[in-house]
């Protein structure tokens, strides 16, 4: 290497110690001002297509101008699939608890919907706020002493992650259901509600500000 091209590297490196600017102050910085503004998701996409371009061009990390929300691309990218706009998150409940477990770990949640697990560990059916009402107004009893599997969806309606957020929220509209189970290889993933596209829906009203 000979000694311009070494000065060069040197020049760099000076500037950004100057600037107290490096790759990771840049991508944390980034990441936790777009997350503020909108769901980890299109935080994601927006930070690594940040990067993917401001590396394309050359320029070294402390010249990175500052990252914004729509370099991720428009709503069609980001919020295209089921998978990038439902809850991973997941909250279950066994099948062999009481109601009363369920209505609680709705009411501290801030959830309507639960995967339920059998007794062999894997994911069998749903429990709704909706479904209990129902399940107590017929048994015309007004306790939660019942478990679970008594007043369980069973074989509910299943989605899959690259299913289009389009065709689940048909789904759910034709069914008249209000949450999709998110399947992949027979392993419960995910889970999308009507919810999801209220949030959504919040979403791309910002982005036509």
């Amino acid at each position: 290497m000979d000694s311009s091209e070494i000065e060069k590297y040197l020049g760099i490196i000076r500037k950004r110690v100057e600037s107290n600017r490096t790759g990771s102050n840049w991508i944390l910085d980034s990441y936790t001002d777009l997350k503020n503004e909108g769901p980890e998701e299109q935080a994601l996409v927006a930070l690594t297509e940040g990067i993917y371009q401001r590396q394309k061009m050359g320029n070294p990390v402390h010249e990175w101008t500052p990252l914004h929300k729509g370099e991720g691309g428009g709503w069609r990218s980001k919020y295209a699939r089921v998978e990038q706009i439902m809850s991973s998150d997941l909250i279950t409940i066994h099948e062999d608890d009481l109601l009363e477990l369920a209505k609680n770990m709705m009411i501290w949640s801030n959830i309507h919907h639960l995967p339920v697990e059998s007794n062999q560990g894997g994911v069998i059916s749903l429990i709704t706020s909706d479904r209990i009402l129902s399940f107590l107004a017929a048994e015309k009893k007004h306790d939660f002493s019942f478990t679970v599997k008594q007043a369980m969806i069973e074989n509910p309606i299943t989605t899959a992650p690259e299913t289009s957020t389009i065709d689940a929220y048909r789904l759910m509209k034709e069914k008249e259901i209000g949450s999709l189970p998110v399947l992949h290889e027979n392993k419960l993933v995910g889970i999308v509600t009507l919810n999801d596209y209220i949030k959504l829906f919040e979403i791309l009203m910002e982005e036509l500000e």
